[in-house]
């Protein structure tokens, strides 16, 4: 197997930057939105949280 050549490595760490450069500034930004809007309230979602099945009556 021949060695890794520089010219590979630089491209995948140049690569590897510009994937890290692009990602962490949409994840801080997204957290500071988060963080701002403050906690959803339990049960505000699409799916209402349903009671445990053993403490449902079915008749």
């Amino acid at each position: 197997m021949e060695h890794i050549t520089f010219d590979f490595l630089l491209g995948f760490m140049i690569a590897v930057a510009l994937m890290v450069a692009l990602w962490v500034p949409l994840f801080f930004f997204d957290y500071k939105a988060e963080k701002k809007r403050g906690a959803m309230p339990i049960g505000s979602g699409e799916n209402p949280p349903t009671p445990p099945l053993d403490k449902v009556h079915l008749n």
